[in-house]
C-alpha cells in the first residue's frame, strides 16, 4: 500500500496528539493509565478502536507515550522555579502532587 493511499484513508481530524490527549483524559477519569481500553478510546473519538494503530504500533506504545507525557508534566515551567532553593522545592512538590494525585496508580 502506498503512503499516498494510506494518507487518503486517514481521518484528517485524527492525530497521534488527539489520541494521546484523549487517552490521558480517560486515564484521568479512571485514575489509572492501564485501565483505559482501545474500545473506550475509539468510542470517545467516535472512531473504530483499531484506528489508534495508525498512530501507535500497539497499546503498549500508546501507554508509553502517556507515561512520558505525565512524567514530563512533573516539572513545572522554568518561570515558576524562582526564589531560593526552598521555594523551588515547594513548587516542585506541589506540581508533583497535582500530577500524581491525578494519576494515583502511576
Amino acid at each position: 500500500m502506498s503512503k499516498q493511499h494510506d494518507q487518503k484513508n486517514r481521518n484528517p481530524a485524527l492525530s497521534a496528539e488527539l489520541f494521546l490527549t484523549t487517552a490521558l483524559q480517560l486515564a484521568e477519569e479512571a485514575g489509572d493509565v492501564q485501565k483505559i481500553s482501545l474500545r473506550q478510546l475509539g468510542k470517545a473519538l467516535n472512531v473504530d478502536p483499531t484506528a489508534v494503530y495508525r498512530y501507535f504500533p500497539s497499546k503498549g506504545a500508546l501507554v508509553d507515550a502517556m507515561h512520558k507525557r505525565i512524567v514530563s508534566s512533573l516539572l513545572p515551567e522554568d518561570d515558576l522555579l524562582t526564589g531560593d532553593w526552598r521555594e523551588r522545592i515547594k513548587v516542585l512538590a506541589r506540581q508533583a502532587y497535582r500530577v500524581l494525585s491525578t494519576y494515583p496508580a502511576l
